[in-house]
């Protein structure tokens, strides 16, 4: 996985869902896959390994993170059911460039780089639909970048948490949901000072939105967060 913004969380919506293939591609991918099932904090890939797979998750959670960046974790992404991993790093060949760790118990197919390559050059269908949802990809982070570059610290932690939800909301449906990143990888994620995200919790906890708990932000209201997130976008 490249570094990069924060992404995998909708571009338009607080509660859009992440670009994902249809259930029809999907399903071509499967046809040459194995069904693994991984326990929670397992490493799917290693920085600076060759891209040796490619991941279809179909439940749990996934992190990505960079190298750090004064010395705190750099969350670049989490993914959740239906996300596609590790597939851009196999068709240019590049070695990967952080690491993707299981944040819940995760099940994914586990495609072998040569067999996603070969279904990719046989199959126009499949591989437009991939081009689909990397331009996907693409547009949200740049739209996501603009946004954040218009708030201030506190506001894009806020953001960011309820980017977040919306990744969470496939397993964990409801109007409370548990984050599976602690207080350093949001900061890293969001751009922002560890205080600064330990002010905005606390500040969360009193409204009785969110609160940590065990290193994960325990999202108590949903329906609150969102409205905060909204709020300080302006809408």
């Amino acid at each position: 996985m490249r570094p990069g913004p924060v992404t995998g969380f909708g571009a338009g919506s607080l509660t859009d869902r992440e670009p994902r293939l249809s259930p029809a591609d999907a399903a071509r991918l499967r046809a040459s896959a194995t069904y693994l099932d991984y326990p929670r904090n397992t490493v799917l890939t290693m920085p600076g390994a060759a891209a040796e797979h490619v991941f279809l998750l179909t439940r749990g959670m996934v992190k990505v993170v960079g190298d750090p960046l004064d010395g705190g974790p750099r969350l670049l992404a989490v993914h959740g059911r239906g996300h596609l991993v590790g597939d851009l790093d196999c068709i240019d060949g590049a070695r990967t460039t952080a690491a993707v760790v299981a944040v819940t118990a995760v099940a994914a197919w586990r495609l072998p780089a040569e067999a996603f390559l070969l279904a990719v050059h046989e199959d126009p269908e499949l591989c437009f639909a991939l081009l689909e949802v990397a331009v996907a990809r693409v547009r949200e982070a740049q739209d996501e970048l603009g946004a954040l570059g218009a708030l201030g610290a506190r506001d894009r932690v806020v953001r960011l948490l309820a980017r977040l939800v919306a990744t969470c909301l496939d397993d964990q449906p409801g109007d409370s949901v548990t984050i599976p990143v602690d207080q350093a990888e949001l900061a890293g994620g969001a751009g922002v000072a560890r205080e600064t995200v330990c002010r905005t919790v606390t500040m969360l906890s009193r409204r009785g939105i969110a609160h940590t708990r065990r290193g994960r932000i325990m999202v108590d209201d949903v329906p609150a967060l969102l409205q905060q997130a909204r709020k300080a976008a302006g809408g």
